[in-house]
């Protein structure tokens, strides 16, 4: 059983997923990622295999292409390799969700991905 157990929030998995992908910005096949990585200063603890399913809370759209990348390169790899602090963008989009800002998001996931492209690519 998890310490602490999970919050189900399908207001803002709805939120989540009509957002384009935080990488790429692409609306299509855009899935919910859940993060299973700790966060020591968020106080996310893991998650995933017996540790069950994060909170709501700790998720970010991806598109298939770079969801399917992330599982085949391992979360943390794969963060790391983005340039991109992934629970510190799911509690901000989480308060964007939670105060019914959609046009907020979508700036957030704009200038996120146009930084992680930026640290990627020197673009």
């Amino acid at each position: 059983m998890q310490r602490h157990p999970r919050k189900p929030d399908k207001k803002h998995m709805a939120f989540v997923a009509a957002r384009p992908c935080l990488i790429c910005r692409t609306n299509v096949d855009v899935v919910v990622h859940h993060i299973k990585m700790p966060d020591s200063r968020t106080g996310k603890p893991i998650s995933g295999g017996t540790a069950g399913r994060s909170d709501d809370r700790y998720t970010l759209p991806l598109c298939a292409t770079h969801h399917e990348m992330l599982h085949r390169l391992g979360e943390s790899m794969f963060w790391k390799n983005m340039h991109a602090d992934a629970c510190l963008l799911a509690l901000v989009l989480y308060a964007h969700s939670v105060n019914d800002e959609p046009e907020e998001a979508d700036r957030l996931i704009e200038q996120a991905s146009y930084e992680i492209q930026r640290q990627r690519f020197g673009t």
